[in-house]
């Protein structure tokens, strides 16, 4: 037997049925006579039983309790609690109005009193867990336990059956994880396997038969040795999970745990082969396999299997995996990123019909990393009819604007998501260019027979014939781009050129940047918009009908803002104004049209508010936060008839990681510059303003041209400290941990340049770079405290000197990660070199004038040991970084045995070998060792 300690929690349970009826004697036992009882608005009718009971001598029915527990919620609990001078808290229903009840517990200090009417297991634990500003945080304390808990089984009959099950299962998971704790031991041990034993036998009984009284007996007293278990012991990555998922995305508790269980147990399984065999003992049907007990448990609770049927977004993933390995719970296997990531996909994406017959493969074994991948486009389920295509995708608009403007080559570009549709509208299209010509064909002949038969004259006929047209004028043609050479929002003017395209057609959402050479045909697909629900929920958002809101929706939906203001106009509203769709990234409310009173005084934007119809891109966020009042989004991918609640947009969070990279980069050397698009308008313009700007700073730059952006292109570059992308207003902001250097904005760049003392983050941040182009021209930024002086009447000596002591008197600069001194922040800096020149070593007066000759600006000369590698007259922290810092030079540096380093001007080559051409052709065999040729 192993050692062990257990701690038995204090607290009184009453089991039984009808024990309802002891709550009034349970009040006077404690002296109390205001109880406060607690409810969620669903069980509004428990409470009014528990007044009955207690024949209306209460102090009052608090009824707001809600899943994970808002601080909010909490905090106006407590007033009420205060105002109505409770003595006592009676909490009846599941875990959401337990918990409110330990919250209100733990904060003024009140007897707490649990009636619990599912099998969550809360009731039972010194475990409190609460959700502010989008995040659950967990804590213990042995003043969270209540300190009765009255079980009446009569209180669970009424209990659906797919509740009670998710709510078994959800107690199951922390007898589960109590088995393999890091301080479990026998005694809760032996209450884990009890209670999944009665658990795992009640629940398909009560799915089968919900008024069964002897089931609903078994499984309350399962739930109870199931909490004593989660009360007990600590819990571990599935508990972890659950409350990530459910706290940071509002998913329900119960089918969360149920959903996550199979794969949380999986992932542990190679760490905890004794308790997957204890576990596989108490599960029916189990066959000595824990997971193939519970996919079997689970088949005949007839529960949903994946949290995608919840809320859950496929982009929410990597978020939901960053949150899960952010400050673990103990566990018994480590907790890595990938596998965490890849079990919430499968939790989110596991169809009911399948079964998880065995532990997942949650990271690929060598054997399998060169099988087939997922297609990159996903299946479609519906295929659209012709009439419904012409719709979609503005079949007619775009034939008119091509007839209208005579294009002959027009390249029709689509995203990923819309290529399947693709030859189906190339062949609309091209019928319809075909329909035309055959029309003005016919036309053509009739009135030349027309003009036959009249009497003119031969000039006048002539005339008649001509026409502006060519008679050997080509018929257009199309080509479909199938890959964008950057993001599908941004027009691909290099994919077009290739094809010598008069015209671009875009499908789907775009970021409307202006192109720098060829015209555009946007066609946004507009997608469908039930107004109903949109109204309602407006209405509930803005109850004041003279509020001031903008109504602006993402490009796919700016078809319905005119309705949706026609209805809302209709409903009373008098301050509403509905955006139009403008090519101006520039603009107070990027690409959109804003109110007159704005457009003269842009500052009075901060009086509106902004409802947005569908989820608008971070940089649009960050953008309007400190322009307008307040941004209330409307999700458009929940249920298409349910209630949708929009959602408060928070970029706070975000703000203030940007401004941390900011000041993080100010003491960077080397910046990257990523030239991420060749077509939006006065891209270079930006491309030379960085330059410049970076230099003033006296930094160097690199510069280097992408397609798609990904963390694998720029991580090949170790020595650049930061990089500044040159992109369209919305792909511009990279705010991934995937890169490994950070990754800004021109707008961006300009803080990261300034000094601490220049330094001021105001909140406003701006998203397209033409406004980085109008701002004013101000001195080169960084200079701390330095005067500019006029460089015209400066002399000789004196600005020497000024140069020789800037060094010495600019002040010191550290590393904000590391606090260490920085002292080669801005090396690039010409009075620096000169004086590092000047004072300098023989051999770096040496390399100063090998730097003199015709090939300075390419020889690259190796200074004295302690000094800095120059290229020209100038510090190059690129060669500095190849010197000092790369452990392989080059080809043919292994064989240098006295350093294994680049040769530079003037060193010996003794050691090293010439490159030759080898052989080449077609071999005819091989030798291998004495073998014969094969």
């Amino acid at each position: 037997m192993d050692a062990f300690e257990y701690n038995a929690n204090p607290g009184r349970v009453i089991f039984g049925s009808g024990t309802l009826q002891k709550l009034p004697d349970e009040v006077a036992r404690l002296e109390k006579k205001a109880p406060l009882v607690l409810s969620t608005p669903q069980q509004i009718s428990h409470a009014e039983r528990v007044k009955e009971v207690l024949k209306g001598q209460v102090a009052g029915i608090f009824s707001e309790a809600t899943m994970h527990t808002p601080t909010h919620i909490t905090d106006k609990a407590v007033e009420y609690a205060k105002a109505q001078n409770a003595d006592v808290v009676v909490s009846i229903g599941g875990g959401s109005t337990i918990g409110l009840g330990k919250a209100i517990s733990i904060r003024t200090g009140l007897h707490h009193i649990c009636i619990p009417t599912t099998y969550a297991g809360s009731e039972m634990t010194p475990i409190l867990g609460e959700t502010a500003d989008g995040l659950k945080k967990t804590r213990s304390d042995p003043k969270i336990l209540p300190g009765t808990v009255i079980y009446d089984v009569d209180l669970t009959m009424t209990l659906p059956p797919a509740m009670s099950a998710t709510s078994g299962v959800n107690a199951i998971a922390h007898a589960a994880e109590a088995l393999y704790a890091r301080n479990t031991n026998p005694v809760i041990n032996l209450m884990a396997l009890e209670g999944t034993r009665a658990l795992a036998s009640a629940l398909p009984e009560i799915v089968e038969n919900p008024s069964s009284q002897s089931a609903r007996s078994l499984a309350l007293y399962g739930a109870w040795l199931c909490g004593t278990c989660l009360g007990s012991v600590g819990m571990s990555i599935h508990h972890k999970l659950c409350h990530t998922l459910g706290g940071s995305f509002n998913l329900p508790h119960a089918e969360t745990h149920t959903a996550v269980l199979a794969h949380a147990i999986s992932y542990n399984a190679p760490n905890i082969p004794e308790a997957m065999k204890k576990l596989a003992e108490v599960l029916p049907e189990s066959n000595g396999d824990a997971i193939h007990g519970l996919n079997v448990l689970l088949t005949r609770l007839k529960v949903k299997r994946g949290v995608k049927d919840f809320g859950m977004k496929e982009e929410d993933i990597d978020k939901a995996a960053d949150i899960a390995v952010g400050n673990p719970y103990w566990n018994p296997r480590e907790i890595e990123r990938a596998p965490i990531r890849e079990l919430i996909r499968r939790v989110s994406s596991i169809d009911m019909t399948t079964e998880l017959e065995a532990a997942p493969v949650l990271s690929t074994p060598d054997n399998r990393i060169l099988e087939e991948t997922e297609p990159v486009v996903p299946e479609t389920n519906r295929i659209l009819s012709e009439e419904e295509l012409a719709i979609t995708y503005d079949i007619e608009r775009t034939l008119k604007e091509i007839r209208q403007a005579r294009y002959k080559r027009i390249a029709l570009q689509f995203p990923d998501d819309m290529l399947p549709d693709a030859p189906r509208v190339f062949q609309l299209l091209s019928r319809g260019l075909e329909a035309r010509d055959i029309a003005e064909s016919s036309s053509s002949t009739q009135k030349d027979e027309t003009s036959g038969d009249s009497a003119t004259d031969g000039l006048s006929d002539s005339v008649s014939r001509l026409d502006v047209r060519d008679a050997a004028e080509p018929s257009p043609r199309l080509y479909i781009l199938a890959d964008t050479s950057y993001g599908t929002c941004c027009v691909d003017e290099v994919a077009a050129e290739h094809v010598d395209a008069d015209v671009v057609v875009h499908y789907g959402r775009s970021c409307l940047s202006p192109t720098a050479r060829l015209p555009v045909i946007y066609v946004f697909t507009c997608k469908p918009l039930p107004l109903d629900p949109l109204v309602k929920a407006f209405k509930e958002t803005y109850p004041d009908l003279s509020t001031k809101v903008i109504l602006a929706a993402d490009v796919t939906y700016s078809d319905h803002v005119p309705e949706v203001y026609s209805r809302l106009a209709q409903e009373g509203y008098s301050n509403l104004f509905a955006t139009v769709l403008v090519h101006d990234p520039s603009s107070v409310v990027p690409n959109r049209t804003v109110p007159d009173s704005v457009k003269e005084a842009p500052e009075s934007l901060s009086d509106w508010q902004l409802f947005h119809i569908s989820e608008p891109p971070t940089t649009l966020l960050l953008t309007l936060a400190s322009r307008v009042a307040a941004i209330h989004i409307y999700p458009t991918d929940g249920p298409v008839n349910g209630d949708v609640k929009p959602l408060p947009a928070s970029t706070a969070a975000v703000l203030r990681r940007r401004y941390a990279i900011l000041t993080r980069l100010s003491t960077v050397p080397i910046f990257g510059i990523l030239i991420n698009t060749l077509s939006v308008k006065n891209y270079l313009h930006i491309v030379e303003h960085v330059k410049e700007k970076i230099a003033a700073a006296g930094k160097k730059s690199y510069m280097f041209v992408v397609g798609k952006l990904n963390a694998a292109k720029v991580a090949n570059f170790s020595e650049i400290g930061g990089w500044v992308v040159i992109g369209c207003w919305e792909s511009s902001l990279v705010d991934s941990k995937d890169f490994w250097k950070p990754v800004i904005t021109p707008f961006e760049l300009e803080f990261a340049l300034k000094g601490d003392s220049e330094r001021v983050w105001t909140g406003v941040w701006q998203s397209d770079f033409q406004s980085v182009l109008d701002q004013p021209s101000s001195g080169p930024p960084g200079d701390g405290d330095g005067e500019e002086t006029n460089g015209a009447t400066a002399i000789g000596d004196e600005k020497e000197e000024d140069d020789m002591s800037e060094p010495e008197s600019a002040p010191p600069e550290f590393d904000l990660r590391t606090g260490r001194y920085v002292s080669h922040s801005r090396p690039m800096r010409d009075s620096a070199t000169r004086a590092s020149a000047q004072g300098g070593s023989r051999g770096a007066n040496a390399a100063i004038s090998a730097a003199d000759g015709p090939s300075a600006a390419r020889a690259l000369a190796r200074r004295a040991k302690g000094d800095l590698a120059m290229i020209g007259d100038s510090y190059s922290p690129g060669a500095e970084f190849l010197r000092s810092q790369r452990t392989w030079t080059g080809l043919g540096s292994d064989f240098d045995s006295a350093a294994n380093s680049v040769q530079y001007d003037g060193e010996g080559a003794d050691d090293s070998t010439l490159v030759v051409e080898g052989r080449k052709g077609v071999a005819r065999g091989y030798t291998v060792g004495d073998s014969d040729r094969h």
